[in-house]
């Protein structure tokens, strides 16, 4: 619940920005942070229904509650969302205009996919995980 609404009120508006603007605007710490923070809550609601799946499975099979504690497991879900969101750090560069062309480009700055690492096999990983 919290991950939609986080999802809803600032990472759409902050993607949808970008997306109309047709250029980067937000810094170098949002270049890093936003493919995080789309990422996230996607994984956030994949692993929350996985885990209420194999907890109703486990119950309807052994007819007992499964012992573990709820804050434990939301915990881990919110750890594992994270952690498999952590690699976009690595694939992701921020490049200064104004390091390029001088104080005429001041504030301006692309945020593109580093194509010296290879994005292709941490996608294919993520999305047979998830």
């Amino acid at each position: 619940m919290v991950a939609c609404f986080a999802n809803c009120a600032v990472v759409l508006p902050l993607t949808l920005t970008v997306l109309l603007l047709e250029n980067w605007v937000l810094g170098s710490t949002m270049c890093f942070m936003l493919p995080i923070m789309q990422d996230t809550p996607l994984n956030l609601v994949t692993l929350t229904l996985l885990l209420i799946t194999a907890t109703q499975y486990h119950r309807l099979r052994q007819r007992e509650v499964w012992p573990s504690s709820s804050l434990i497991s939301l915990l881990a879900v919110w750890l594992t969302s994270i952690c498999t969101a952590l690699p976009y750090l690595i694939y992701t560069d921020y490049l200064d205009m104004e390091v390029y062309f001088g104080p005429a480009m001041q504030g301006v700055g692309l945020c593109v996919v580093n194509i010296a690492h290879d994005v292709g096999p941490f996608t294919k990983v993520l999305f047979v995980c998830m």
